[in-house]
């Protein structure tokens, strides 16, 4: 049996279009490779930004702890210092008071 020139023409294109479709086949798998490997490098990226995040968390609720520790200190040192203030106070009024007693009495014709 032989083949008709139109047939071996046809079977030609044919086999050439077969080779276009792999060639674009190959060339949509390695794009695909390369899609893969992004994604997974952004994946990757994206889970260490996640990580660090948590960490700055932490260290900004150890800050926060810290602060709240150090406003309770200097709230008791206040309360310290105003009690301090007040027993000052109270001593200056006695010694004020028994330097008074202790002081002879002023004459009042002198001048």
């Amino acid at each position: 049996m032989l083949i008709s020139p139109g047939i071996a023409s046809a079977i030609r294109s044919i086999s050439s279009t077969i080779l276009a479709v792999n060639e674009i086949s190959a060339s949509i798998a390695s794009a695909v490779e390369e899609q893969t490997a992004a994604t997974h490098e952004i994946t990757r990226s994206v889970q260490q930004a996640a990580g660090g995040t948590r960490e700055v968390s932490n260290h900004v609720s150890g800050v926060s702890h810290a602060v709240e520790e150090a406003t309770a200190a200097a709230q008791a040192a206040k309360r310290a210092a105003d009690g301090l203030a007040g027993q000052a106070k109270a001593l200056r009024d006695e010694v004020d008071q028994f330097l008074a007693a202790c002081a002879p009495p002023r004459s009042q014709g002198t001048r």
